[in-house]
């Protein structure tokens, strides 16, 4: 009887599952890439920045009063599109940001003002405000026109 080498067999077949896992991770790998990267595009192609809409959209601070716990914004659209968010930024006096920034949504319509009551941490001295606005399915932030605010008053007992 002829004795086979019973080792060589097993060499084989340990090569042959360690390609197979190899395929078989390589498999869920690119899946997940796939999937993971058509899910950002999404959120991109839904969250653009500084399109041709941003041309028409403009927003300045009318008036800011500050608490010692609120700080009260007046806000007006100068343009021709309807602002749908706006994003607030607030600053100390080193123009360190002060965390967190706020997001408000609004309907703020052409040649009308609205003021917001915004909750603070310390004393704000610069304030910025981005205007965003609605394209369809689209949410358009426009950093191309930020309003500021340079020199907040100091803190009053009420406003």
């Amino acid at each position: 009887m002829l004795w086979r080498n019973k080792r060589a067999d097993y060499v084989w077949i340990s090569w042959v599952l360690l390609m197979a896992m190899v395929i078989v991770l390589s498999v869920i790998t690119m899946n997940w890439i796939f999937g993971y990267t058509q899910s950002n595009v999404d959120v991109i192609k839904k969250r653009t920045e500084n399109t041709q809409e941003c041309e028409s959209t403009g927003m300045s601070i009318e008036s800011v009063c500050q608490t010692s716990k609120t700080i009260h914004i007046t806000i007006a659209n100068r343009n021709n599109l309807q602002i749908t968010k706006v994003i607030f930024r607030f600053f100390d006096y080193r123009r360190e940001p002060l965390l967190p920034t706020r997001e408000k949504k609004v309907a703020l319509d052409p040649d009308e003002q609205q003021q917001f009551i915004l909750q603070k941490d310390g004393v704000v001295q610069y304030i910025e405000a981005i205007p965003v606005t609605s394209t369809g399915e689209y949410e358009v932030t426009c950093l191309n026109k930020i309003a500021t605010m340079n020199e907040v008053q100091a803190v009053k007992i009420s406003c």
